[in-house]
């Protein structure tokens, strides 16, 4: 069953998450982040691969007032 936001990671209220060597992968959101959901919150993703995630906004990841890193990932696919 799909969630609201964030099919595989829900970042929020200023946390800083480390997500390194990950494969997020046909996930789905309902609203928003397919895959990752950011609101003002501080991600740092490393060498990860975000793929084929769905969602009304933002298939791989969506970003409200946050301040993601990304550092040798690969984004691929869907909505």
């Amino acid at each position: 069953m799909p969630r609201k936001v964030g099919g595989a990671v829900c970042s929020e209220e200023s946390c800083s998450p480390r997500l390194s060597n990950c494969i997020i992968n046909k996930n789905k959101a309902d609203s928003s982040g397919g895959g990752i959901y950011s609101d003002s919150s501080f991600p740092e993703i490393v060498n990860c691969t975000i793929a084929e995630n769905v969602s009304s906004y933002g298939g791989g990841i969506y970003n409200r007032d946050s301040d993601p890193w990304l550092l040798n990932c690969i984004l691929w696919g869907k909505r």
